[in-house]
């Protein structure tokens, strides 16, 4: 009779533990793609991007061609539609205050934004806090809409947004930038 408890027991136990690891090695990869996310962030790149931020618009127009257009989000400007790719690329040009200044080859890429999409994936709230732990900062950005996760690393942050009216809290925009001082 004990045999058969014991017996039972290890079954049930086995086939818990087996449908635990299935789902731990499901989940892994995107934890791991998490993971190399922010490493790469620590030296102000995107993965999957060529070129870290402080590149010039010159390179980046080299490397994925020249952008359909340009436009501006509170006065930073922006690329957006490069052929050889989906990210959209911020400069160090205030084009409140510059408004005037020629947008020129050489300005400094300072943000680049992907969605998550870019990596063939779909990505919660949860998923970066158990790959990536709590966050430096957190915030709703009342003025622009989103929840903000933030990771900074060094000179340079991991920030990862949620649309506001996600009911799964899934991840809408993944951008690495300077660091807020």
């Amino acid at each position: 009779m004990k045999f058969r408890f014991f017996a039972i027991v290890f079954m049930i136990f086995s086939v818990l533990t087996g449908c635990m690891a299935a789902e731990s090695e499901e989940l892994e990869p995107l934890h791991q793609l998490l993971k190399e996310m922010k490493s790469e962030a620590e030296n102000g790149r995107m993965k999957g991007i060529d070129l870290p931020l402080g590149a010039t618009l010159g390179e980046v127009q080299e490397r994925y061609g020249k952008p359909k257009s340009f436009s501006n989000d509170e006065c930073w400007t922006y690329s957006f539609d490069h052929p050889d790719t989906d990210a959209v690329f911020f400069y160090q040009h205030d084009a409140c205050s510059q408004e005037n200044e020629q947008i020129t080859d050489d300005i400094q890429m300072n943000k680049i934004t992907v969605s998550p999409s870019f990596f063939q994936i779909t990505v919660h709230e949860k998923d970066i806090r158990k790959a990536l732990g709590q966050p430096s900062d957190e915030y709703e950005n009342e003025a622009y809409g989103g929840y903000y996760l933030k990771y900074r690393t060094g000179d340079y942050q991991l920030i990862f947004v949620i649309w506001e009216d996600s009911v799964n809290r899934e991840i809408t925009r993944v951008s690495i930038a300077l660091a807020d001082r």
